[in-house]
């Protein structure tokens, strides 16, 4: 399975070829997903580039072209499939935190990851827009009025006043939700 046993009877570093590295990913290609392939892969290329920066290695073999592992986009829900999402969570503190945490999600476009980076103060009500990282989403005017609600009725019962948080979304403890924690939310 590893790399090195795969080239075993190549006994110096400068004598492995492409040849070498196509016949290992073929033979991934038979045992692994492209993904795992791709992974394998990118982790001997970036071995041998540090053995060519080390000095090890006066010029690495040419890297075979392999096939990039593609993103398992989900379909995108009906607007009747939104409607019922929305209704889903109990009308509890939690499920009314999820339940903006869905309609968020959907106004914005956010991946969960953006969406659990964001603080109360990259938020913009009179704007009506959130400041990201890299740039800056602009916010409709019906999430922008449900946002003021649950930052002002619902965001103040979930802080804990010993260690209050920034985060815009926050767990029952009163910590910043993380991105697994609002992705298990939208599944």
């Amino acid at each position: 399975d590893s790399f090195l046993a795969h080239c075993g009877q190549v006994e110096e570093l400068a004598n492995l070829t492409t040849q070498h590295l196509a016949d290992f990913s073929e033979d991934l290609s038979r045992h692994f997903s492209v993904r795992t392939r791709y992974h394998r892969m990118s982790a001997i290329f970036r071995w041998l580039k540090w053995a060519h920066h080390q000095g090890l290695l006066v010029t690495p073999p040419a890297f075979p072209t392999i096939e990039v592992p593609g993103h398992d986009l989900q379909p995108i829900p009906t607007q009747e499939q939104v409607r019922q999402m929305l209704a889903a969570p109990p009308d509890t503190l939690s499920g009314q935190r999820d339940r903006m945490l869905l309609e968020f999600l959907y106004g914005t476009g956010l991946s969960s990851r953006e969406c659990a980076r964001l603080n109360c103060s990259d938020v913009s009500l009179r704007q009506r827009a959130l400041q990201l990282r890299e740039r800056r989403q602009p916010m409709g005017p019906w999430l922008t009025t449900r946002l003021r609600s649950y930052l002002l009725d619902v965001r103040p019962r979930l802080l804990v006043k010993k260690s209050p948080s920034k985060a815009l979304f926050l767990a029952e403890r009163g910590r910043p939700m993380a991105s697994y924690c609002i992705a298990l939310r939208v599944r």
